[in-house]
């Protein structure tokens, strides 16, 4: 038997800005906001093997952050934040009647 449990997590910022274009040159600027991105994924995993066979079942749990921080207040603020959750299951089984041979299904869901 053996048993997996660990973790994730990824932060990602990005600056936007956008200016308007006169005629070649640089104009005023007309967009400009903070993009952030943040994932922590939680997940445990376990593979139980008996003679040739083995079967693998796992749980992930994702929480992922989108938010847009809005810099330019001119116009009102157009801040937005959106949070999606996931949780995904997955098993398999497999055979391994050789060393050169190997038979498996798995079914799982991802996000």
């Amino acid at each position: 038997n053996r048993f997996l449990i660990g973790f994730d997590w990824a932060h990602q910022n990005d600056e936007r800005q956008r200016f308007d274009n006169l005629e070649g040159d640089i104009g005023p600027l007309s967009f400009y906001q903070d993009e952030i991105f943040s994932n922590l994924g939680v997940f445990a995993q376990n593979q139980y093997s008996v003679e040739d066979w083995t079967l693998d079942a796992g749980l992930r749990f994702d929480l992922n952050e989108l938010k847009a921080v809005d810099q330019v207040l001119t116009n009102g603020d157009n801040s937005d934040k959106r949070t999606l959750n996931s949780l995904n299951p997955s098993i398999g089984l497999s055979y391994s009647p050789t060393g050169r041979v190997s038979y498996f299904v798995n079914v799982s869901t991802s996000f």
